[in-house]
């Protein structure tokens, strides 16, 4: 299901931003994927992170996308708050922030996570 999901999700975000972004561009759009282990990729190859994956669909349906990678396993919401300034580099235009299984597994309320605290 989690697999479903990443795909459903990647295509839609995909989908758009290509419409926000408006007609291509010389120099790709610059997108940071910031999280935990669903974004650093754990548990399936490289090639099949959701970042890669999110930059090959934009390619096969639109326009030229450079998504970095910047999920580190294991992470909590208040770890990727502490680091989006760094995880978020120099000429990122769109950032997509996943976080909140980690400390919803580690026993904090959904409300508490969804507060950012």
């Amino acid at each position: 299901m989690r697999n479903v999901f990443s795909g459903l999700l990647g295509l839609a975000v995909a989908g758009a931003i290509c419409v926000f972004a408006g007609p291509a561009r010389s120099e790709p759009i610059v997108i940071a994927a910031i999280g935990d282990s669903n974004i650093a990729g754990r548990g399936v190859s490289p090639s099949e992170s959701y970042p890669v994956k999110l930059e090959r669909a934009f390619r096969a349906k639109c326009y030229e996308f450079r998504v970095i990678k910047s999920g580190i396993a294991g992470d909590s919401t208040q770890g990727v708050l502490a680091r989006l300034d760094s995880a978020a580099h120099q000429g990122t235009r769109i950032a997509i922030i996943w976080v909140g299984l980690n400390d919803l597994r580690g026993g904090v309320s959904p409300a508490t996570v969804e507060a950012g605290r």
